[in-house]
Parts: structure tokens; sequence; C-alpha cells
């Protein structure tokens, strides 16, 4: 279960949806996930993965802000 909100978490921090970060982070707060694995498993992961397709020039900047703006809400 810890695994599936992670990867959750780390799909819509990639896809720049700030409100569904805030919840499902919000939820693996509550089921007793540590802050440090939601942080390295669940946000890192979505902001390095839009970075690399940044890099590889297959998203444009605005894509890179909207998944900043999610990790940071």
């Amino acid at each position: 279960m810890e695994t599936a909100i992670l990867h959750k978490i780390s799909q819509s921090v990639e896809d720049g949806r700030s409100k569904e970060v805030k919840q499902l982070v919000d939820q693996a707060l509550a089921k007793g996930v540590h802050p440090n694995l939601i942080l390295s498993k669940g946000l890192l992961p979505g902001m390095m993965a839009v970075d690399e397709k940044f890099k590889n020039n297959e998203v444009f900047i605005s894509k890179v802000f909207l998944a900043d703006k999610a990790m940071n809400v």
C-alpha cells in the first residue's frame, strides 16, 4: 500500500497536479508513512522524471515549473 501511494505522489508531481499532491501527501502522513520516505520515494522521483524529460527536450520549461509548484505546495 505504501508503494502505491508513493507512486501516485510521484506521478502527480510529474503531471504538475498540486492539489492532488497535497492530498496524497496528507493521506500518506495519516497512514504513518515517514516524511523522509515521502520525499525520497514520492516527491523527488517525480521531479527527477520531469528533469530527465526536460534534458531530452521532451517537455518545455513550463512543465518543469508546474512540477516544481506541485512539489512545493
